[in-house]
């Protein structure tokens, strides 16, 4: 299932710092968004996704029968060099299964892949901040116990939100900003 969802990605210049805001919401403009489950693999789970006037809200249920267990939100495919930034600062809330921000700088599912585990928060908003250096790179699912290197920073095509854990149940995440400075 794909559904068109709209962002800003506004940079922002300061006097001493730059900004990259991807702002969820039904006015913000922007790019496309889409739903990705399991079914591409045979599996039944159902996710889908909304914008409310300031966000974007993910939502559904995993399941695990037929090889199943995940349902991601994910950006479209584009370059995305971040290596002016350091730092990134999500604004959610979620509930059910816990989800991580995932950054890929591959098409192809077997490539590793890097990860930030977003705590869960019985649907009260909380902002998480990490660095980016601290991603953590992941092949199918298996930590590879290592961090992003600079080169992969620079390269990366695509940003999305996994449910984690490969457990079953319903979720909910929202998501009002990502911001990276």
């Amino acid at each position: 299932m794909f559904l068109i969802l709209s962002f800003s990605l506004t940079s922002i210049n300061h006097s001493k710092a730059q900004e990259l805001l991807i702002d969820f919401g039904q006015n913000t403009g922007g790019q496309k968004w889409s739903v990705t489950n399991d079914g591409v693999m045979g599996g039944l789970s159902k996710g889908q996704a909304y914008l409310s006037d300031s966000s974007v809200v993910f939502q559904g249920e995993v399941s695990l029968e037929n090889n199943g267990g995940f349902s991601s939100l994910r950006s479209p495919y584009q370059r995305f060099n971040l290596s002016n930034f350091k730092e990134v600062e999500i604004k959610s809330r979620s509930s059910g299964l816990p989800f991580s921000i995932t950054f890929s700088k591959s098409q192809r599912f077997w490539i590793p892949n890097y990860k930030y585990f977003l705590t869960a928060n019985n649907n009260e908003w909380m902002i998480h901040t990490f660095r980016l250096s601290e991603l953590e790179e992941f092949r199918m699912g298996d930590s590879m116990n290592e961090t992003i290197s600079n080169k992969d920073i620079e390269n990366l095509i695509g940003i999305s939100f996994f449910n984690e854990g490969k457990k079953e149940g319903k979720f909910s995440l929202e998501v009002d900003y990502i911001l990276f400075r």
